[in-house]
C-alpha cells in the first residue's frame, strides 16, 4: 500500500492508522502474505549531519511500532549530497526487534529499480 496517512476515515489520525494496521495485520495472517506499507517521515532529518532515517523519523511511529513486524527505510546518500561519486549506491535499513540491519544495492536510475550487488558487473 502507497503512503498509510492518506487512507482516510472519520476517526483521529492515530486511532485511523491502528484501525488500518489492525485489519491489514489481520488479512496478511488470514492469506498468509506479507503486505509492504509505505509511510510518511519527518523532515527533520534534513536538520542531521546523517539523513539515514531512523524510527523516530516515523510519522505515528508509535502506533506503527506497535503493529509492523519489520520496518524498512530506503535511504539513497547522493539524494541528500549532491557531489558524491558513488551515485549508484543505496542502502535498505531494516529494523526488527531493536537491531538494525543495513544492506546495501545498486539503485539504477534509468529504471528506477534496484538490484543486488551480486548480480552487478563491472566492466
Amino acid at each position: 500500500l502507497d503512503y498509510l496517512q492518506l487512507i482516510d476515515f472519520k476517526l483521529s489520525s492515530d486511532r485511523k492508522i491502528e484501525n488500518i494496521l489492525w485489519k491489514l495485520r489481520e488479512i496478511s495472517y488470514e492469506l498468509k502474505i506479507t503486505i509492504f506499507i509505505t509511510s510518511q517521515i519527518s523532515r527533520s532529518l534534513l536538520e542531521r549531519d546523517d539523513c539515514r532515517p531512523n524510527i523516530k523519523d516515523l510519522i505515528n511511529k508509535e502506533v506503527i511500532l506497535k503493529y509492523a513486524d519489520i520496518i524498512m527505510f530506503l535511504y539513497r546518500e547522493n539524494v541528500f549530497y549532491k557531489n558524491l561519486e558513488k551515485k549508484d549506491i543505496a542502502e535498505i535499513i531494516i529494523i526488527q526487534n531493536d537491531a538494525d540491519k543495513i544492506i546495501k544495492i545498486i539503485f539504477e536510475g534509468k529504471y528506477s529499480g534496484f538490484k543486488s550487488f551480486k548480480e552487478w558487473v563491472l566492466l
